[in-house]
């Protein structure tokens, strides 16, 4: 019940481009178009404070609040390089983001893309290494929440 009220929030707050669709479990994924990470990074705000905002109707029991943890990433994940990450490679970005965003209090978003010095080796083994290149600013990341652990990253609270 809970997860369908999730769906409809997130359908609601995306733009009619967008397409939103449960990814597993409580998981969902967002497909759109952007024009840069900054417009990535306001779309991610609004799903989670949309979500943060919400009061929940379980079936049975009290209203209740959630909160999400977002991760995200573009298509293509490098600019400078456009054919270095398959989409799947990019989704899986995203959820080692989200991942990260949970790890270190929830209600957040962490937004992760490649910098011109990521390699295609490195990108293939990125379910292995998305820390390491984050500190090592293969991958640059940002988030919404100053707790999340992310060397040189800027902030948006």
């Amino acid at each position: 019940h809970t997860l369908v009220q999730v769906s409809d929030l997130l359908r609601d707050c995306a733009r009619d481009a967008d397409t939103v669709f449960r990814w597993g479990g409580d998981e969902f994924l967002v497909i759109g178009q952007v024009q840069n990470e900054s417009d990535m990074e306001l779309l991610a705000e609004r799903f989670r404070k949309t979500i943060a905002e919400h009061r929940f109707d379980p079936k049975y029991g009290k209203a209740l609040r959630l909160s999400a943890s977002i991760g995200v990433a573009p298509y293509p994940f490098c600019p400078a390089n456009p054919g270095i990450a398959a989409w799947e490679q990019v989704a899986d970005v995203a959820d080692l983001a989200a991942y990260l965003a949970k790890t270190h209090g929830k209600n957040a978003w962490v937004s992760a893309r490649g910098s011109d010095d990521l390699n295609a080796m490195q990108m293939q083994r990125v379910k292995d290494n998305f820390e390491l290149l984050i500190e090592t600013r293969k991958i640059i990341a940002t988030s919404s929440n100053t707790h999340i652990p992310i060397p040189g990253a800027s902030r948006t609270d």
